[in-house]
């Protein structure tokens, strides 16, 4: 028979360990310039996916072109 349960639980660490713990945050202002920084390099790397996709795009084109004679 198996034991059935949710959640994890590991023997070493309580209720009481995990409640008393502090989380250290950074002041917001640093929170905020790391949200800037992130959603630029997201909205970047969408853009270079773009291009590498319009790149590969126009190769492929070129490619069948010079196999067709078309150059």
């Amino acid at each position: 028979m198996t034991k059935q349960s949710t959640g994890a639980s590991y023997p070493a660490v309580n209720d009481l360990i995990v409640k008393s713990s502090t989380i250290l945050l950074p002041p917001i202002e640093i929170q905020n310039q790391f949200e800037s920084l992130y959603l630029s390099l997201q909205k970047h790397s969408k853009k270079q996916k773009q291009y590498l996709q319009e790149s590969e795009n126009l190769f492929n084109s070129l490619l069948q072109r010079a196999f067709k004679g078309e150059l």
